[in-house]
C-alpha cells in the first residue's frame, strides 16, 4: 500500500499549476503543486512547507485548496520566514483528527526507512536552502520519491537522510499513516 505511479497532468485548465499527479494503490490521486506558478509571492517564495501540508491532507483524504491550506496556516500559525513542521503538524492533527499524525523531532535513516516501507508519507525539511520536500516510497524499485517543487524524482534515502535540516526552528519529520 503506498505510491504506485505518477503521471503528468493532461487538463489544460490546471497544469499550469499542478504539472503531475500521484496515483497510490488504493485509488487516491494527488495533484502535485508548483508554488512557483501561483499569484500569491508568499506561496511563491515561501510556500513550500503549505505544500507539504496539501500533499499531507491529501494523503490523509482532505481535499483542500492551496489557497485554503494558505488561509489556515496564516490564521493559526506563528511565522518565522517560512512555517515550522510542528506548527504544520499540529495543524493537521486539528484538520484530520482521525488520522494517524506524528512530528517527530529527530528520527533516524532506519526508522525512515521502515516507516516508508509500510506506506507513510514523510514530509521534512532540507537544509542549504531551507525547503520542505515530501518523501514516497517506490516499493517497485525500491527507491523513495521526492515530491517538490511540482516534480517528482528518484532519489536514494542515504541521500535525502544527509540533507535534513539539524536547525533547532526547522528540524523534525512529521510521519502521516494513511487511514482508510
Amino acid at each position: 500500500m503506498g505510491y504506485r505511479r505518477k503521471y503528468k497532468n493532461t487538463n489544460r485548465a490546471s497544469r499550469y499549476k499542478y504539472p503531475y499527479k500521484i496515483q497510490c494503490d488504493d485509488g487516491l490521486i494527488i495533484p502535485v503543486p508548483k508554488q512557483q506558478h501561483f499569484k500569491s509571492t508568499f506561496i511563491r517564495k515561501h510556500g513550500c512547507p503549505l505544500v507539504g501540508m496539501y500533499i499531507g491532507l491529501r494523503w490523509c483524504g482532505k481535499k483542500w485548496s492551496m489557497k485554503k491550506v494558505k488561509k489556515y496556516s496564516e490564521g493559526h500559525f506563528r511565522k518565522h520566514a517560512t512555517y515550522r513542521l510542528y506548527d504544520i503538524a499540529k495543524g493537521m492533527r486539528k484538520i484530520c483528527p482521525g488520522a494517524k499524525i506524528a512530528y517527530k523531532a529527530q528520527m533516524s535513516k532506519a526508522a525512515m526507512r521502515k516507516c516508508l516501507k509500510k506506506g507513510y508519507c514523510l514530509i521534512f525539511c532540507e537544509k542549504n536552502p531551507t525547503h520542505v520536500v515530501v518523501l514516497l516510497w517506490n516499493g517497485h524499485r525500491g527507491v523513495c520519491k521526492r515530491v517538490s517543487s511540482g516534480r517528482i524524482t528518484d532519489v536514494s534515502l542515504k541521500k535525502e537522510a544527509a540533507r535534513r535540516c539539524k536547525d533547532r526552528f526547522y528540524r523534525g519529520v512529521i510521519v502521516i499513516r494513511k487511514v482508510h
